[in-house]
């Protein structure tokens, strides 16, 4: 099978890839019985008198489905609803909900008004062309029980089938540059003339479309006449000519009475004069000869017809485009309706989606608010801990270096003197600088509870008067200035910085009552926390709720 090579369908381009999915399988005549449409089949009106119907394939998923994906899916969101009724609430759409995604999603005003013109034809007919999804007596958009029922195919539907379709479709699809218009619904496609290979279209017709698509009624094909006479200015001689050829043709008039008459020329064409149309034979070659004919006519210029032999191939040439300016409108409306078909069942598809994961949300909500209350308290206690071990650690320190120079030990001494030359390890430079200032932050705190713990156990009023003083601690005479009074360790300070304390170590009361009081404080924190997140998911319910109540 040939393609055509002339230089106006390779410039253009238009049937270069059909593109099409979609195939054309039977014809509509009016009865009931005809036009009675199967799963994923719709009516497509090519022009008056001529209605094919139109069927979509089934989508066949090839994405592999990952069985822990399932697993979590079914644990986490498919089986929180314990019946069939509430998850196909959970599924049900209202239409504008849909429309609204719709105008988000779909830039091109053509497009979403062909969309809403689809539904508008579904909803009236109750014609199965959504399949798995159908439209309800309300109006609503639900799913049928069989995916309901079936968690694999309801997991592949959402998330294998449905994920980022409508997004790809809306990035290839051609657009104009003058306005956000796609190429099918702008002005620009009218203009298109020839095709690159009409035969991408045939090749989706069924028989009985092909049969029907090759009857010219005689009033069309009358008017193709006229116009093709008006465009290449034929004389009037010619253009009677040219007219009794056409009248020999349909009216089948005594043709061997004319001067000139070829009968071979129209051989293979039935007329019938009852029905006024006629048969071009339903063969690929003929019907490609015929088309041959057509391409000098986009070059336009005066034509002549002297003889009816030149009479009847003008007959012949605007059937040839009779026949062309068929096929590219049944591929403009097939190609129309089927990418109105994808997006409206995207579309769906995606507010379906939405839909179940705000249900998801409504029921596994007070489960997550307390994942996040224990992932807060949890933060919380950790920085707690290493704060209050950093804080015991410089009070110690602290308590250290006040002690005088008889009560420490030589290694103890050893240790300061390595810290007075320097021999501390270098900061890491690859602390955060968040960090850092949450230190200095405990820092100053610490350094502000401990001076005042400082003042609360060694008051300036016991300072000595005499130069030469008794240690208080080891009872040792020491000459010198006046110093204030050595502050104590506290009881089993040094314990609680071990890890390996005994279980019988003793507790003072003070740190008893200091453990209590920020145990409070922890759990009065919590209580706050706990009762913002709950105000935030109650304010989310309700957004949840007034939506479904739409």
């Amino acid at each position: 099978m040939k393609r055509c090579t002339c230089t106006v369908c390779t410039e253009q381009g238009l049937f270069s890839r059909s593109g099409l999915s979609a195939r054309l399988v039977g014809v509509c005549n009016g009865e009931k019985d005809d036009c009675r449409a199967l799963c994923r089949q719709i009516p497509l009106q090519v022009e008056d008198g001529l209605t094919l119907m139109m069927e979509i394939p089934e989508t066949r998923v090839t994405h592999h489905v990952d069985q822990t994906e399932l697993k979590k899916f079914c644990k986490f969101k498919y089986k929180i609803f314990p019946t069939k009724d509430e998850l196909s609430s959970a599924t049900h759409v209202p239409i504008q909900d849909v429309l609204d995604h719709l105008s988000q999603a779909v830039p091109c005003v053509g497009c979403r008004k062909s969309v809403e013109r689809l539904y508008c034809q579904l909803q009236e007919s109750g014609q199965p062309a959504l399949e798995p999804i159908y439209i309800t007596k309300s109006g609503k958009l639900a799913l049928r029980p069989s995916y309901l029922t079936d968690s694999r195919r309801f997991y592949t539907l959402f998330y294998l089938q449905g994920t980022n379709c409508l997004s790809d479709i809306m990035g290839a699809l051609p657009k104009s540059k003058r306005n956000r218009r796609c190429a099918l619904h702008s002005l620009d496609s009218h203009k298109l003339k020839y095709p690159c290979c009409w035969t991408d279209v045939w090749k989706l017709l069924s028989k009985d479309c092909k049969d029907e698509i090759t009857i010219i009624d005689a009033e069309s094909l009358l008017d193709t006449v006229e116009m093709y006479v008006r465009k290449h200015r034929f004389c009037s001689e010619c253009k009677s000519k040219v007219l009794r050829a056409y009248a020999i043709l349909v009216e089948g008039l005594d043709s061997p009475r004319e001067r000139g008459y070829c009968s071979l020329l129209f051989e293979g064409i039935r007329s019938c004069p009852e029905a006024q149309h006629i048969h071009v034979p339903c063969d690929v070659k003929y019907i490609a000869c015929l088309i041959e004919r057509a391409e000098p006519d986009n070059q336009g210029g005066e034509r002549h017809a002297k003889t009816m032999e030149m009479a009847q191939e003008e007959v012949l040439t605007c059937i040839g485009i009779h026949l062309w300016e068929r096929l590219k409108r049944i591929w403009q409306k097939l190609k129309s309706e089927e990418q109105s078909w994808q997006m409206l069942f995207l579309v769906c598809l995606e507010t379906m989606k939405k839909r179940f994961e705000m249900a998801v949300d409504a029921k596994n909500g007070l489960s997550q608010i307390d994942r996040l209350v224990d992932e807060f308290q949890h933060e919380s206690d950790v920085k707690e801990r290493r704060r209050e071990q950093k804080r015991l650690k410089r009070k110690l320190k602290r308590a250290m270096k006040s002690l005088p120079h008889c009560c420490k030990s030589e290694e103890e001494e050893e240790e300061e003197e390595e810290e007075e030359e320097g021999s501390t390890p270098p900061r890491d430079e690859t602390k955060d600088k968040e960090e850092e200032e949450e230190e200095e932050e405990d820092d100053d705190d610490d350094d502000e509870d401990l001076e005042e713990e400082e003042e609360e156990e060694n008051p300036s009023t016991s300072s000595l008067t005499s130069s030469s003083t008794s240690c208080g601690i080891c009872g040792s005479m020491q000459n010198g200035p006046k110093k204030k009074e050595v502050v104590k360790l506290p009881c089993g300070l040094e314990d609680l910085l071990t890890t390996d304390s005994d279980e019988t170590s003793f507790i003072s009361q003070e740190e008893i009552n200091v453990f209590r009081a920020k145990k409070q404080e922890v759990d009065h924190t919590r209580k706050q926390l706990r009762k913002k997140i709950e105000a935030k998911f109650a304010a989310y319910s309700k957004e949840i709720q007034v939506c479904c109540t739409k």
